[in-house]
This record gives C-alpha cells, sequence and structure tokens, in this order.
C-alpha cells in the first residue's frame, strides 16, 4: 500500500443511512473506493475505508465503509477536527 493522495479536511457531518461525511480539499493526488485514511481524533486515530469519492468544484466528500454498526454509530456522533491527512491505496 502506498500513499496515493493528500486530503484537507474541513468539517464532517452524519448523515442518516450513510454515517459520517467529510468535506475537504483534495490537495495532491487522488482519491478512490477502496482507498484508506487515518483521521485524529480526541480519542485517537481512527482508520476507515473510502465507500464513495465525490468531487465538485470546490470540494470532495467522502463516505465511509464500518466494520460494523457499533463502529458506525460511534462515528455518526463524533466531530473530526480540520485536518491533513494521507491517502493510502492498495
Amino acid at each position: 500500500m502506498k500513499i496515493t493522495g493528500r486530503y484537507k479536511l474541513m468539517r464532517s457531518f452524519p448523515v442518516d443511512g450513510k454515517g459520517i461525511v467529510v468535506i475537504g480539499d483534495l490537495l495532491d493526488g487522488h482519491a478512490k473506493s477502496g482507498d484508506y485514511i487515518t483521521f485524529n481524533t480526541k480519542s485517537g486515530e481512527i482508520t476507515l475505508q473510502i465507500a464513495a469519492v465525490e468531487i465538485d468544484q470546490e470540494n470532495a466528500s467522502l463516505t465511509f465503509i464500518y466494520k460494523g454498526p457499533h463502529q458506525k454509530k460511534q462515528l455518526h456522533c463524533m466531530d473530526l477536527p480540520i485536518q491533513v491527512v494521507d491517502i493510502i491505496g492498495k
């Protein structure tokens, strides 16, 4: 696995049925379904697999694959801080 991009997370919010959605800027490289991203949270790091990427003229939004309903529920309430992270491809 290797770094395929850099992403600046600007905000996050929950969406019913999808879990947490992050909005930000793709600073370098690319992001695609199946890639991984590690975020810093108040309780430590969490690595998530990207389910979908939507890119428009201003932002890139990401949704994720969860390791079960407990993780999805846990992240649904989480407010991720602004940060720059690496995107890891297969």
